[in-house]
């Protein structure tokens, strides 16, 4: 084989192997984009299901369970709106609620948890009502979108934060009833929203 005919050799080859190499490289963006959209979507849902938690506990309070010591007449209101107050005008939702009778420190005990899984007990309350609060805050790394904010108390009453998911342009609360709040993230410029009602509303 002279060198004319590697020459040639290597040209077919590459024009059989050129499609094959362009439809792989396409197949991997395609897959990777989707495994990218499956996350976020996850991500979504699994924020809408603990503000949908939070919100459905508002207002909770069980007439058996011990009062609160220090301010036993204190009944904090059930949810709280605040407009345009966060990052991108973005609003701020604060929940109250009490605890289950048998809410304690012993393992087992604890019915309700906050936004990352820790058990709500006593001393993690504020006037002897669990306190969840939501809001946008501006990301570090992007100026154009911010990070959903989940705040509750630890164990010494301080208060926390724990970021439960970025990417987000705005988050609107609306009290569409009186016992029902709808919840608006905007990502990517569309409109996700959610709707969830209190289930002890008076």
């Amino acid at each position: 084989m002279n060198l004319l005919e590697c020459i040639v050799g290597l040209g077919i080859g590459m024009m059989v192997l050129a499609p094959m190499l362009n439809m792989t490289s396409t197949v991997l963006m395609k897959q990777s984009q989707l495994e990218r959209a499956s996350l976020e979507l996850a991500e979504q849902e699994r924020m809408f299901t603990l503000m949908g938690r939070a919100i459905r506990m508002a207002g909770y309070h069980d007439p058996l369970a011990q009062p609160a010591k220090k301010s036993p007449a204190t009944i904090l209101a059930p949810f709280t709106i605040h407009k345009a107050v966060g990052f991108n005008a973005s609003d701020t939702l604060i929940i109250h609620h009490g605890l289950p009778r048998n809410a304690s420190k012993k393992a087992g005990d604890e019915v309700n948890f906050d936004c990352v899984g820790n058990p709500l007990t006593a001393e993690r309350t504020q006037a002897g009502q669990v306190r969840l609060g939501f809001s946008l805050d501006r990301q570090a790394q992007n100026s154009f979108t911010g990070s959903v904010i989940c705040e509750s108390f630890d164990r010494q009453g301080r208060a926390q934060k724990t970021t439960l998911m970025t990417g987000i342009e705005q988050m609107r609360f609306h009290e569409i009833a009186p016992q029902k709040i709808q919840v608006e993230l905007t990502i990517n410029k569309k409109i996700i929203a959610r709707t969830f009602a209190r289930r002890n509303a008076p």
